[in-house]
């Protein structure tokens, strides 16, 4: 993979929100696997914001690839699943005019059933937050199969065969992945970016 230039854009899920850096899942690529790895995730960022923030990005190196995964903050913001897909598409169509590959992320589940979280800015509760995540996602994936572009679906890797939310993968906040969260996220990177 010494060809591989990445540009990681994202959201606290990309940036390794309470977590070490040393942690995160893009660092591991970078010191694991030497890759040539950016990490562009900002906490609490929004489609809108990384799809203003992209040009700059882009700006700093000649990537071959963009990974891009938002949209957890765009639903507890109250945006509908339409609005957050726009913004991902419009990210979408400047990269494809670029030439640059991209891949998409699903981000992972909300874990209400652990979460120590008692506020939400415009759902009622934790388990409408979780349903509006759910359908987010749900909605993503079928847009992404329409266009025909490239995805991970990092959902997979936080449930169970049953379909449960593997607990011991989030922070106590049950948006976030922790340590061990995140060596997940590493190996279905590593392995989907292996593959190419």
């Amino acid at each position: 993979m010494n060809q591989l230039k990445l540009l990681c854009l994202g959201d606290s899920l990309t940036e390794g929100y309470d977590i070490e850096p040393n942690h995160c899942w893009v660092t591991l690529l970078k010191e694991r696997e030497g890759w040539d790895v950016t990490n562009a995730g900002i906490s609490g960022d929004m489609t809108a914001g990384m799809l203003a923030r992209l040009p700059l990005a882009l700006d700093k190196k000649e990537y071959t690839h963009v990974f891009i995964m938002g949209g957890t903050n765009d639903v507890e913001f109250g945006l509908s699943p339409n609005h957050i897909i726009s913004n991902i598409k419009a990210i979408m169509r400047q990269l494809r005019y670029m030439d640059i590959q991209y891949t998409i992320g699903i981000p992972i589940p909300f874990d209400c059933k652990s979460s120590t979280l008692t506020r939400f800015e415009y759902v009622s509760d934790g388990l409408v937050f979780s349903k509006k995540i759910d359908e987010y996602c749900d909605e993503l994936k079928s847009f992404l199969e329409g266009d025909e572009a490239d995805y991970i679906d990092l959902r997979d890797c936080f449930r169970d065969g049953t379909g449960r939310i593997r607990s011991e993968f989030f922070l106590l906040d049950g948006v976030h992945p922790n340590r061990d969260g995140h060596e997940l996220v590493y190996g279905k990177i590593l392995e989907y970016y292996s593959n190419l």
